[in-house]
Order: C-alpha cells, then sequence, then structure tokens
C-alpha cells in the first residue's frame, strides 16, 4: 500500500501484535509516521474504521446474487464511485485525479461526444455552403511558402 500510494503523515491502528513489533515500530520511526494506538477492545475509539466497517456491511447486504468476490468488487466500485457527501468528489476522483467509467454514464452525455457531435455538424454545414474549385492546366495561382519565415 504504501509503495502504491506513498507513507501517511498518520497510522491509527489496534494494539494487535502486528502493530507494536518492534520492526514496525521501527519502520514507522524511520520513515516519520505518527502511530496512534487506539484502546484494545474499545471500537468507539476508531470511529472512522467502524463507520467504513458498517459502510460495508450494510453495501454487501443490499448485493442480492454473486460470488463474495463479485459483491466486494461490486461494492468496491461503487463506493469508489459515489460522491462524498463531505467533498461532493468520488473518492476514487481524489486519488488518481480522474473520473472512472460506470454504466451510468453511458446515461449520461459526454461532453466529448457532445462536441465531436457538434463539429460534425459544424463541418456538414460549411462543406454543404463552400464551393468546389476548378483549377485548370495554365491558370494563373498564388501560392505562398510558410517554411522559410525571415522574422
Amino acid at each position: 500500500m504504501f509503495a502504491t500510494h506513498g507513507l501517511p503523515a498518520t497510522l491509527v491502528s489496534d494494539n494487535g501484535s502486528n502493530f507494536i513489533s518492534s520492526e514496525f515500530q521501527e519502520f514507522m520511526k524511520k520513515n516519520g509516521i505518527k502511530h496512534i494506538k487506539v484502546a484494545p477492545y474499545h471500537p468507539a475509539s476508531n470511529g472512522l474504521a467502524e463507520r467504513a466497517v458498517r459502510i460495508f456491511k450494510e453495501g454487501y447486504e443490499k448485493m442480492e446474487n454473486g460470488s463474495v468476490q463479485t459483491k466486494l468488487s461490486r461494492f468496491l466500485l461503487s463506493y469508489r464511485t459515489t460522491p462524498h457527501s463531505t467533498t461532493g468528489v468520488p473518492p476514487a476522483e481524489l486519488l488518481i485525479k480522474r473520473r472512472l467509467h460506470t454504466q451510468l454514464n453511458q446515461l449520461v452525455p459526454s461532453v466529448a461526444n457532445r462536441v465531436r457531435n457538434k463539429q460534425s455538424q459544424q463541418k456538414a454545414t460549411h462543406d454543404y455552403h463552400a464551393k468546389e474549385r476548378e483549377i485548370l492546366e495554365g491558370q494563373a495561382v498564388y501560392a505562398k511558402d510558410f517554411r522559410n519565415k525571415k522574422a
């Protein structure tokens, strides 16, 4: 996780043996990560984690069919692409700086498609009104060479 997303400023964990080992403590110290340990067997002291677990359980229970892996993948995609109530932006967009494509995007016309269609219409209108020029052999034409510009 750290290799992909970088080191956190703070890490909150319980007092599990893997979080209080000397190796882990040394890793935290070497990397300048503040380690906050919550009280054991007291879930209320780590409210954010407990809320995340609750959101997952509620979302998972609403899904009707599919394997555990399929349900987990669907939940994560849904959660990561739904705008957050505080930021108004989906978590995935904050993390990777781009909007993830979902089935819902097929219902909402994209700006790129709208621009492409409009440009296509403009070209068709221009081509309809444009005169086709016919240059005959021996006819005088004017040309300008843009390659050698002397300022």
